[in-house]
């Protein structure tokens, strides 16, 4: 939807790209939000708000890590309001 806000924040790291939507309407809650996580293997995810809420904007800001807890898995952090 191009009200979705789409690409609103971006983030590119080693082999995954991390794009927001805040302002998508998940579960028919208005502007919940949402970000897509695609990576080399073409494989897409949708990660949602463990809390979604009317406003929450998940996805808002987002940023893709190499590694911050030291478990050799690169990991993404997402932003809401």
């Amino acid at each position: 939807d191009s009200s979705d806000a789409f690409g609103g924040a971006i983030s590119l790291s080693d082999s995954s790209l991390v794009v927001g939507a805040h302002q998508n309407d998940e579960g028919g809650v208005f502007d919940t939000g949402s970000a897509y996580l695609f990576t080399c293997q073409r494989s897409i995810r949708t990660l949602v708000s463990p809390h979604e809420e009317a406003a929450g904007r998940f996805g808002v800001s987002v940023v893709g890590v190499n590694d911050s807890t030291g478990d050799t898995i690169p990991d993404i952090f997402v932003g809401a309001y």
